[in-house]
C-alpha cells in the first residue's frame, strides 16, 4: 500500500482467546482500528465465536497454522497439512478468504520452499508476544 500518510499495521497471533481477544476488540472498536489475526486452528475450534466476532468486526482473520508446531521440525506433508487444517477452519466464517499464512516461532525460509506447494502468500516478522 502506497500512500502519503504514515501508516502501521497490527497484527495479533496465536488466539483466539476465551478472555484477551473481546478486550482487544473492545479496545480496537474504541479508537477505531482495524487489526489482522493470526489464529491457530485448535483455538479456533475451542472459541469458534471468538473468530466470528474478529471477522463481524471487520477486522482480517488469518493462518497461524493448526497447532502452533515448530514448523522447522516438520516434513512437508504435515508442514502443508498444518495449513490446510487452519485454512479450511478459518474459511467457515470468513467469506471470500484469503489464504495468508504468518511463520511462527521465528520459522525460516526453508518453510517457505514447502508451503509454495500451496500458493500461500506467507510473511516473516518479529513481534512482541501477546496472546489475544
Amino acid at each position: 500500500l502506497i500512500t502519503e500518510k504514515k501508516r502501521v499495521a497490527l497484527t495479533f497471533d496465536d488466539g483466539p482467546h476465551d478472555t484477551n481477544t473481546e478486550r482487544v476488540l473492545d479496545l480496537l472498536s474504541q479508537e477505531e482500528i482495524k487489526a489482522t489475526f493470526f489464529v491457530v486452528g485448535e483455538w479456533v475450534d475451542k472459541y469458534p465465536e471468538e473468530v466470528k466476532k474478529l471477522h463481524e468486526a471487520g477486522h482480517d482473520v488469518m493462518n497461524h497454522s493448526d497447532s502452533h508446531p515448530y514448523m522447522t521440525k516438520l516434513d512437508n506433508e504435515t508442514l502443508i497439512s498444518e495449513v490446510k487444517k487452519c485454512t479450511e477452519k478459518i474459511a467457515i466464517f470468513v467469506i471470500n478468504y484469503q489464504n495468508f499464512f504468518h511463520l511462527n516461532h521465528s520459522s525460516h525460509y526453508i518453510v517457505y520452499t514447502a508451503l509454495c506447494e500451496l500458493y500461500v502468500r506467507a510473511c516473516a516478522a518479529k513481534w512482541v508476544w501477546v496472546p489475544f
